[in-house]
């Protein structure tokens, strides 16, 4: 399928979605950017992004979410130290968790599951099959 025979297909299948309130959380501005700009365009998703595990606490905490991509790499505040902070907090305990890695060593499965990561995407990746995984998560 062409690359815009693609784009216009999702397109169309996004008008039909409910749309969802994202918050992406990377240190990496180009990042951000092209996760928001993604999710935005080809999904109709209200995002917003945070580059640090304190403002997206803050963020979590004050806005209704539907969803957070967080990065593994966080700098103040680890992505696990920020996950436990997140799913001990009735206010965000609810919330799924998708979680951006570029690590090989990651906790088991069943401890990020415990902490509401409910899908983990090695990086790098292809922003578009990036979204599409993402849009699947959130949607089940």
């Amino acid at each position: 399928m062409a690359s815009s025979e693609y784009l216009i297909q999702k397109t169309s299948a996004a008008l039909q979605l409910t749309p969802k309130r994202i918050l992406v959380v990377n240190p990496t501005a180009t990042l951000r950017e092209v996760i928001a700009s993604c999710l935005q365009n080809l999904w109709n998703w209200q995002v917003l992004t945070s580059a640090s595990g304190q403002d997206a606490l803050l963020q979590a905490r004050t806005t209704s979410l539907d969803g957070i991509i967080l990065d593994d790499r966080m700098p103040e505040m680890d992505d696990l130290t920020l996950l436990r902070y997140l799913h001990s907090d009735p206010i965000t305990q609810h919330i799924p968790i998708i979680l951006l890695t570029t690590h090989h060593n990651l906790p088991c499965p069943e401890i990020l599951t415990s902490l509401g990561v409910i899908l983990t995407i090695a990086q790098p990746f292809h922003p578009i099959d990036l979204v599409q995984r993402i849009v699947q998560a959130i949607e089940i």
